[in-house]
């Protein structure tokens, strides 16, 4: 972070942005994007096994230490990074770790464009009850296009669809806007700068780059042609590699045993599969426990031995004494129904806890109050007309400036009041800093979903004040347009939660791997917002061609994306036909009275172990957030103690750390490795075949 430099400095002048860069970025971006696509929405039962693009980092990086070593030509590394992050975009959040596949941008396609383009004939009843009070500048209710769009047929029929495309490309310039303000003003150099956060899923990328691009010319691609030096890498590459092998022959080999149980891309075991009685087991002894299932995962029990003591000290802590002990004691005092749960009952509610809202919302008022004086010196940059690494702060705040102006200015003008629609945007984007904090801290799955629980703390505000009904009200404009804000922007694939590519969340991660490698964080800034605004026009008018041709309703992108996370049921029963999406068992009010208390909690949780060391191995905030996650469990964080304790007294903790980061790093690799083959498979054994039958 810099200030306007004093008269008579010399200052180097910034690289120049080579034209041929953007247009390599923007072709890349598309051809990436329709290879994904097609990959995905062709792949059948395979839809959660190739979610999109199958093509893993480490591939791109072999190619670039080949051609720099034995070419002389070196890749420049800052476009490489851009487009391993467009490749990020349509493959996986996961994709920066191992580069394999999980939820990404075709999902947030789906669960937000899609369903606007089909909503005039599915699901069928919202035409009978919200018809016309979503605009159809936003939605497709002309029945002749949406059928075209659902079930195929030919040709689009563009003339009602265009306006709703173009509005939903807005609202994805718009969050992209917003994000990157968010990642290169504020978050990411707090994070990598100040705070030093480990950034857990872009070590992988950053261990092989820095080992490839580096800083002596004479070693480029050292990691490669010297694998002694790198034997702990390599090892875990082939560990990695063996430990995932069974999955990856069994999507292919069917008859191939054990392939349920080691998980694609994953390597983890659920050791309730192991240990089918587990469950029974702990609730024997501890009537109502909870959080009793976990996996033994082997990279994230590495990544909790990279992180501070007190994270794992503090889940175990939660997981066992709140989760199992506290509902046990209670239930035999019968303050807790047997059979029912801490979750709505007893002296401490955990439903209003345990969902991502109230978790990452929490974080956030951690995060705000450790980056406060962040936060003031960019406004001092504003003041100065100073820059952050070479980009011009009253540029990047006019950035966000715009993209929040358009975004409020697209739902007001559908129909939503300028205060509740100030609201939702505000908590989504609060909520969204915390995903990134926890994306920066420990894993890669936070932030996501929060739409369901975000409504229970607006709704009680703007019904008392009348702009949302307090009983279901045929016809209410703004209670469906409401609905459909906090559905297509909260759901599991929406564009405003932890999941959407153009969140904060997988924005800060590629800023990590930016700042990590020392790429050219000026030309990576101007190469993300390329990407990021090349995509959604390209993208979603081609979907609209493709699936007039095939039919949504028939291809692997209508199962779980558009029909289940389903944003019309929330247009029509978030107080139109009904109050009860995504409801709380108590009434709202109270629910959201618990949901402030509890992210206040996590505030002073932060204070108090600040205040006193010894008490943050047992309120650690990134510790009570993670102990509710399935994928960090109780016996990873357990063997990450141990294994920590032990190898630091073997090799000193500086000598482990390093151990530990090279192991990771190899098996992050090793289970991707293979990825690239199973995605071929799908690709042109199901994808192509299954497309060219559906084609009208």
């Amino acid at each position: 972070m810099t200030a306007a430099p004093a008269a008579g400095v010399e200052v180097p002048a910034a690289r120049k942005v080579p034209l041929l860069h953007i247009v390599i970025l923007v072709l890349a971006t598309w051809i990436i994007f329709v290879w994904g696509y097609v990959t995905r929405v062709g792949s059948g039962a395979k839809y959660w096994v190739v979610t999109g693009g199958w093509l893993p980092w480490i591939y791109l990086i072999m190619i670039a230490a080949f051609i720099g070593k034995k070419m002389g030509k070196i890749i420049d590394k800052t476009l490489l990074i851009a487009i391993m992050f467009a490749l990020c975009i349509v493959t996986a959040k996961w994709y920066y770790f191992s580069g394999t596949s999980e939820v990404d941008f075709i999902n947030n396609l789906s669960g937000t464009l899609s369903a606007s383009l089909s909503i005039g004939v599915w699901p069928p009843e919202a035409s009978q009850h919200i018809k016309d009070l979503i605009p159809s500048w936003m939605v497709v209710w002309d029945p002749l296009a949406a059928e075209r769009y659902y079930r195929g047929g030919g040709d689009p029929i563009w003339s009602p669809m265009t306006a709703p495309i173009i509005t939903w490309v807005l609202i994805y310039i718009a969050l992209a806007l917003q994000g990157m303000f968010l990642t290169f003003a504020i978050l990411g150099p707090e994070f990598w700068e100040v705070q030093r956060l480990p950034f857990p899923i872009t070590i992988p990328p950053r261990y092989v780059i820095n080992n490839v691009y580096t800083e002596d010319p004479k070693l480029f691609g050292d990691l490669f042609y010297n694998m002694k030096k790198h034997r702990i890498f390599w090892i875990g590459v082939v560990v990695g590699l063996l430990l995932n092998l069974p999955y990856m022959a069994t999507q292919i080999l069917p008859a191939v045993p054990w392939g349920a149980v080691i998980g694609g891309g994953y390597g983890f075991v659920a050791l309730e599969t192991l240990y089918p009685g587990l469950v029974s087991a702990v609730q024997s002894i501890f009537p109502n426990a909870i959080w009793v299932t976990t996996t033994i995962h082997l990279p994230n029990t590495l990544i909790l031995m990279l992180v501070p003591t007190s994270v794992s000290t503090t889940i175990l802590f939660w997981r066992i004494c709140l989760g199992w002990i506290y509902p046990g004691i209670t239930t035999r005092m019968g303050l807790i129904p047997a059979g029912a749960g801490p979750w709505w009952y007893g002296p401490i509610l955990f439903g209003p806890f345990a969902n991502s809202f109230t978790i990452y919302t929490g974080l956030a008022l951690v995060a705000l109050y450790a980056m406060r004086r962040r936060i003031a010196d960019f406004v001092r940059l504003i003041r100065e007309n100073g820059s952050i690494e070479g980009v011009s702060a009253r540029v990047m705040l006019g950035l966000f400036l715009i993209g929040t102006l358009v975004f409020l200015g697209i739902w007001s003008a559908a129909g939503l009041d300028p205060f509740t629609n100030f609201l939702v945007w505000l908590l989504f984007t609060i909520s969204s800093i915390g995903g990134a904090y926890f994306y920066a801290t420990l894993l890669w799955y936070g932030g996501d979903c929060t739409g369901y629980n975000l409504w229970w703390l607006v709704y009680p505000v703007s019904s008392s004040l009348g702009l949302l009904p307090t009983v279901p009200t045929a016809g209410h404009k703004a209670a469906a347009v409401f609905g459909y804000y906090v559905a297509t922007m909260g759901t599991c694939v929406g564009a405003f939660e932890g999941n959407c590519m153009y969140n904060p969340t997988i924005l800060v991660s590629t800023y990590s791997l930016g700042a990590g490698t020392k790429a050219d964080l000026k030309r990576l800034f101007i190469y993300m917002l390329v990407v990021l605004v090349a995509l959604p026009p390209f993208a979603f008018f081609f979907d609209a061609w493709f699936n007039s041709h095939v039919g949504i309703v028939y291809t692997s992108q209508s199962g779980m994306d558009m029909h289940w996370w389903n944003p019309a049921s929330a247009a029509m029963d978030l107080g139109v036909r009904a109050i009860t999406w995504a409801s709380p068992p108590i009434p709202v009010h109270i629910a959201a009275a618990w949901e402030i208390g509890w992210m206040v909690f996590l505030l002073a949780s932060y204070l108090i172990a600040a205040r006193f060391a010894f008490l943050s191995y047992f309120l650690n905030p990134i510790g009570i957030v993670a102990a509710p996650n399935w994928w960090v469990g109780w016996v990873n964080p357990l063997v990450a103690l141990i294994v920590r304790t032990l190898l630091t007294r073997a090799v000193g903790a500086k000598r482990a750390y390093e151990i530990i980061v090279e192991l990771v790093s190899g098996l992050a690799v090793g289970f991707g490795l293979l990825f690239i083959v199973l995605g071929a498979y799908v690709f042109f054994g199901i994808s192509l075949p299954t497309i060219a039958a559906l084609w009208k």
